[in-house]
């Protein structure tokens, strides 16, 4: 506990009393009592557990985000402009990435605070986010709200930015930029943001906004609102109800994207973003895998995991591959070339729109670890197979067998190959009338079926073709030997099987 009353006076009492009993969580693992915790919170009535009619529609729809190619391109920031914007987006629309949201991250405003474009740099902002929209593509937009770098230029004053201890507006700094922090607490920088959020989703309309800000909030030692009771989580907690608040209330469409765990501040939040991965520079998947894990805990209580990739193409299919079970895909690695200078492939691009054409549209869920390392003190804990389970319905299942063998999963489906299997109804797997294959590689997969019907198999080509694939069905159970590749080479997207 880091309450600071030292410094800043609000707290004067030797002992500390809270009003709420402390909840615990027992499991036989750390990974169950993770999970039995955030489901404790939302049965104690801590936290509310979404609703799926609550979760915007544009949570789900997969991601392509400009910050890698700004690096590779060396446009970071303010040297961004509408040339190098245009540029990333020709390439993003020529790479054949089914991606429905383009999210254009920092820095398009002019300056922090403003939430305006740079009018310079960006003279047919509008018009270029109308362009992206008539050819079929949402927008999103990266936002650090409580950034402020000239509080005067906005009417405000210094009771309307955070403070040090000593009275000082406090000034954050990265390298050669600084800049204020807006005091939520105060009512008029609460007037201040609201507006400009109303301002950002009238004018630019997007279908969500990515709020980057809350590792950047100082502790109670550094800096805190003029109202210290309000410092620490609860600052948090107003940011939020402020910003949120009023983007919702201009739309209430529109997806929040937020680096966030905790179901305590679920309510303004629709998707949990797992950046940055650059922090597992050289082995992005090994960091995301330790990401997703954990982000699964989620569906105890509705919101949706968003699988950013990690800056390069070698690692990124095991990264959208463990996507499939969490939650919404997305690219951040750059199309212009990675440091090892590898573009996507055709086959990577399938494997990416195979991913998206399968992603799940419901915020509840559990999985269940078939082949999980939760120990490795190198490595860090991970799921090498594992189960969705919506209900009580296994809705997707992502089989990674060791080399050579065959996973058998007991009463549900068995393969030599690694593979995502889902349903692409709200059924199990056993009864659906439809379900979707996304092969990592040639195989064979076999699934038990409760459902009747005759078996009929098609793969999807990356090039928009389809071929027939035969089905075997015996015993109850139907086999398909898949492939990853089609006619004159072309990579699978997806192997659809259906029962009439």
């Amino acid at each position: 506990m880091n309450l600071r009353g030292d410094l800043w006076g609000h707290r004067q009492e030797r002992q500390i009393s809270f009003d709420f009993p402390l909840v615990v969580a027992v499991a036989p693992d750390w990974y169950e009592a993770g999970r039995t915790y955030f489901q404790a919170l939302a049965a104690e009535g801590y936290a509310r557990a979404k609703q799926p009619e609550e979760v915007p529609a544009s949570t789900y729809w997969p991601q392509y985000d400009t910050w890698g190619d700004q690096a590779a391109r060396r446009c970071i920031l303010h040297l961004l402009d509408e040339a190098h914007l245009r540029a990333i987006y020709q390439d993003f629309r020529a790479s054949g990435l089914r991606a429905r949201i383009f999210v254009i991250d920092d820095k398009w405003e002019g300056v922090y605070g403003s939430l305006e474009h740079d009018r310079e740099r960006f003279p047919h902002f509008v018009e270029l986010l109308d362009e992206i929209r008539a050819d079929g593509y949402e927008i999103g937009l990266w936002t650090a709200f409580p950034r402020c770098e000239d509080y005067r230029a906005l009417g405000l004053s210094e009771a309307d930015v955070l403070v040090r201890p000593d009275g000082a507006p406090h000034l954050e700094r990265q390298g050669d930029r600084s800049w204020y922090v807006f005091d939520p607490t105060s009512p008029r920088a609460a007037a201040y943001l609201a507006g400009r959020a109303r301002h950002l989703v009238r004018t630019y309309r997007p279908a969500l906004v990515k709020i980057d800000f809350g590792y950047e909030i100082p502790t109670p030692d550094v800096a805190g609102p003029h109202e210290p009771s309000q410092g620490g989580e609860r600052l948090f907690l107003r940011f939020l109800e402020v910003i949120v608040g009023a983007l919702k209330a201009a739309d209430p469409n529109v997806a929040v994207l937020y680096y966030c765990l905790s179901p305590l501040f679920n309510q303004y939040i629709d998707q949990c973003g797992m950046d940055d991965l650059w922090m597992s520079r050289g082995a992005y998947d090994q960091g995301f895998a330790r990401r997703a894990l954990l982000s699964s805990w989620c569906g105890a209580f509705g919101m949706v995991p968003y699988g950013s990739s990690g800056y390069d193409w070698r690692s990124i299919a095991e990264i959208w591959f463990d996507t499939a079970v969490i939650g919404t895909p997305g690219v951040i690695a750059p199309l212009a070339g990675d440091e090892y200078g590898q573009r996507p492939t055709p086959e990577l691009v399938a494997r990416y729109n195979g991913i998206a054409r399968v992603a799940r549209s419901n915020p509840r869920y559990r999985v269940e670890l078939l082949d999980a390392e939760l120990h490795d003190p190198a490595a860090g804990p991970r799921a090498r197979s594992w189960l969705r389970v919506e209900g009580n319905d296994v809705v997707i299942a992502a089989l990674r067998p060791h080399p050579g063998t065959t996973l058998k999963v007991p009463d549900l489906m068995e393969a030599d190959c690694q593979v995502v299997v889902t349903s692409l109804t709200a059924e199990d797997i056993r009864t659906a009338a439809r379900l979707g294959m996304v092969p990592f590689g040639p195989g064979r997969v076999r699934v038990h079926r409760t459902g009747d019907g005759r078996a009929d198999a098609i793969a999807h080509l990356l090039g928009g073709e389809t071929i027939p694939l035969p089905v075997r069905q015996d015993s109850g159970a139907v086999t398909i030997e898949v492939t990853d590749v089609g006619a004159g080479e072309q990579p699978v997207e997806l192997i659809e099987v259906s029962f009439t």
